[in-house]
C-alpha cells in the first residue's frame, strides 16, 4: 500500500516518493525561516512572503516567511540571512537577529527541522521580490492580522487554525510559528 501525504489546495496529494524527490532537492534535512519585523509611527509591520506555484514545493502557494534550505557547512542563521536576501532583496547588512524562535518539525516534509529566527529591520524595506521562487510578498501591519480562525484547508481536507490577513492565510508551520511572535512584547504595541 501506498503513503499518501495530503499537502496545500494547488497540489492535492503527493506520494512517498514525491517527498522523498523534494528531500533529494535540499542539502540537508534542515531549513531556516526568518521572521522580520519593523516598527514606524507606532506601528509594527512583519514581512509576510506567498511562495510560488511550483510541483516540486510542498509550501507553493502558502502564505509563510523568508526562507529556504541550509546548504553543507551553513549555519541554520547564515541560511535564513542568505534566504531572506534571495527571495525580498532585504540585504543582512540592514538586519538585526533579535533571536531563535526555535525548531519546528513539518507535516508535509517528516524529518525536516526548520529554525526560525526573529529579526528587526530600521524600516519598511523596499522589497525586491525573487519572481522565481515568491509570487509576492508584504509588509503587513500587526493589527491587521485576525485570528486564530479555524478554517477548511483545502489541501488537508480538514478544518485548521489560521490566521488571517487582506492578502491571504497564514496556516500550518508558519501558523505555529506566528503564534509565537504575537506573544512577545513587540506585538504589545499593536494592543493584542
Amino acid at each position: 500500500m501506498k503513503t499518501v501525504f495530503k499537502t496545500s489546495l494547488l497540489k492535492g496529494k503527493w506520494t512517498a516518493t514525491e517527498i522523498e524527490k523534494s528531500l533529494s532537492r535540499l542539502e540537508s534535512l534542515r531549513a531556516a525561516i526568518n521572521v522580520i519585523y519593523t516598527t514606524m509611527s507606532k506601528r509594527t509591520y512583519i514581512l509576510l512572503v506567498k511562495r510560488r506555484n511550483s510541483s516540486w514545493d510542498p509550501w507553493s502557494g502558502d502564505v509563510g516567511f523568508p526562507g529556504g534550505g541550509v546548504k553543507k557547512g551553513e549555519s541554520p542563521l547564515i541560511a535564513a540571512l542568505r534566504e531572506t536576501f534571495e527571495e525580498t532583496g532585504i540585504p543582512p547588512k540592514y538586519v538585526v537577529v533579535v533571536g531563535s524562535l526555535g525548531v519546528e518539525r513539518t507535516q508535509a516534509l517528516p524529518g525536516l527541522e526548520v529554525y526560525a529566527y526573529l529579526s528587526m529591520v530600521p524600516k519598511r524595506l523596499r522589497l525586491r521580490v525573487s519572481w522565481s521562487e515568491l509570487s509576492d510578498a508584504w509588509w503587513v501591519p500587526l493589527s491587521l492580522i485576525r485570528g486564530p480562525y479555524r478554517l477548511f484547508h483545502p489541501g488537508k481536507g480538514r478544518v485548521v487554525e489560521a490566521y488571517v490577513f487582506p492578502n491571504g492565510i497564514v496556516w500550518g508551520m508558519s501558523k505555529r510559528i506566528l503564534d509565537r511572535v504575537l506573544r512577545l512584547p513587540l506585538s504589545k504595541m499593536q494592543g493584542r
